[in-house]
C-alpha cells in the first residue's frame, strides 16, 4: 500500500492509504522523493475558497452552477520530485532509478506520462529538493515573457514570496534595472534584496507611488508585475507605471471581492492626461498568444536548464521540510503564518 496527503474538508488534512498503481503502455511509474505546497492555488483548496469546490465545473470559459464534479476529498499538488521505480511497456529513454521533476500531487507513488512537459529530468548530483521549482519557475519565466520587458528597463515587483524573488532573479539576467521589490513582510524585502532587486518597499510606505517613480527616472517603471494576489497592489501598479507605455502584468492569484482597485483613477486617467494610457495583461493569456514560439514545454525547458545549471538559484528558497505525516502543521504553517515561511516542502519519504 501507499498514501495520498489528502484534504478531506477545509482545513483538514489526512493521509490516506491507496494501491501501489502499476504503469501502463507509455506510462512510468515514479516514487515521489519530496512535494512543495503551493501559497495559491493549493491553499485555496485548504481553505475551501476555490471555486471548483462549489461550482459545477467550466463551461464555454465561465464558471457555472450545480454540483461539483471536483470536490472534497481531494489530493492538490504540482510541485513534485520523484525517483522512477518502473516503465511500461513502449517507454524509451526513461529507466529506473533515474529521478524526475514533475507535477503529479502530493502522492506516495504516481503513474505519469515521460512526454509531457512536466518531466525533466534530475542531473546526477543534484539536490532532489531543488526539483521543485519547476512548476514555479515556470510560472516566473512565464510573467517575464509576457511582459515583453527589455535590456535597461525598469520593473516593480509587488509580492515577494517565490515566485516574486524568482522574478527578481529572472529580471536580473534579462539586465533589468532598477528592479523594485515590494512587500510587507521585512524578511521578505531582505531576501528580495539577496535575490538582486536594488530598492525594497513596504507597501504601507509613506507616498510609494512617488518613490518609486522618482527611482525609475522620475517617469515610473516600464513595467509593474502584481504577484502578491492583492487589488491595492494591482491598482498601486498602475499608479507607478510609466506613461504612455507603462505595462502592468496581473499575475497574482486573487481571491473574492476586489477592493482597493479603481480603475477611475490612473488606469483611465493617466497623469499626463492621456486616458487608458496604463496597459494591463492578464498572466492567465500565457506567452502561446506571442508571435514567438514560446509554448509551455519551451518556457519549462528554459527555466530548467536556468536552475539546473546555476543562473536560477532555489535552494535558499526552501525555509522549511516537514515529513509526510506531519503534513497537517505544513499546511497550518503556510495558512497561520506565511510571514515564517517561503517554500514549505513534504518530505514523501517520511
Amino acid at each position: 500500500m501507499a498514501y495520498e496527503v489528502t484534504f478531506s474538508a477545509p482545513r483538514r488534512v489526512e493521509l490516506c492509504e491507496v494501491p501501489v498503481p502499476e504503469p501502463g503502455p507509455g506510462k512510468v511509474l515514479l516514487r515521489t522523493l519530496y512535494s512543495g505546497i503551493s501559497h495559491g492555488t493549493e491553499m485555496a483548496w485548504y481553505r475551501g475558497t476555490a471555486p471548483q469546490a462549489a461550482r459545477a465545473g467550466v463551461r464555454d470559459g465561465l464558471f457555472v452552477d450545480g454540483p461539483s464534479a471536483a470536490s472534497y476529498p481531494c489530493v492538490q499538488g504540482y510541485e513534485e520530485v520523484g525517483e522512477v521505480v518502473a516503465v511500461g511497456e513502449g517507454v524509451r529513454d526513461v529507466r529506473p532509478g533515474e529521478r524526475y521533476a514533475t507535477a503529479h500531487g502530493h502522492r506516495q507513488y504516481a503513474v505519469v506520462d515521460p512526454t509531457g512537459a512536466y518531466f525533466q529530468r534530475l542531473p546526477d548530483g543534484f539536490d532532489p529538493r531543488h526539483g521543485i521549482f519547476l512548476a514555479l519557475g515556470g510560472v516566473a519565466l512565464d510573467a517575464l515573457l509576457t511582459s515583453r520587458i527589455r535590456l535597461g528597463e525598469s520593473a516593480a515587483i509587488f509580492g515577494q514570496g517565490v515566485i516574486g524573488l524568482l522574478l527578481v532573479r529572472l529580471c536580473r539576467l534579462a539586465g533589468v534595472s532598477p528592479i523594485i521589490a515590494i512587500d510587507p513582510i521585512a524578511s521578505r524585502r531582505e531576501a528580495a534584496f539577496r535575490a538582486g532587486a536594488h530598492y525594497a518597499f513596504s507597501p504601507d510606505a509613506p507616498n510609494l507611488g512617488q518613490t518609486i517613480r522618482s527611482y525609475a527616472r522620475g517617469r515610473g517603471v516600464d513595467v509593474a508585475f502584481e504577484i502578491a494576489g492583492s487589488y491595492r497592489a494591482l491598482h498601486e501598479g498602475f499608479r507607478i507605471t510609466a506613461n504612455p507605455y507603462g505595462l502592468v502584468v496581473a499575475g497574482g492569484f486573487y481571491q473574492g471581492e476586489a477592493r482597493g482597485l479603481y480603475l477611475g483613477e490612473e488606469f483611465h486617467h493617466s497623469s499626463h492626461g492621456i486616458g487608458g494610457a496604463t496597459r494591463m495583461v492578464a498572466l492567465s493569456e500565457r506567452i502561446e498568444s506571442h508571435a514567438a514560439p514560446w509554448g509551455l514545454r519551451r518556457v519549462l525547458d528554459t527555466v530548467w536548464r536556468l536552475i539546473t545549471e546555476g543562473a536560477l538559484p532555489v535552494g535558499d528558497l526552501i525555509t522549511h521540510v516537514f515529513p509526510a505525516s506531519r503534513a497537517d502543521e505544513a499546511f497550518r504553517l503556510v495558512d497561520e503564518h506565511p510571514d515564517q515561511c517561503l517554500k514549505v516542502v513534504l518530505d514523501m519519504q517520511g
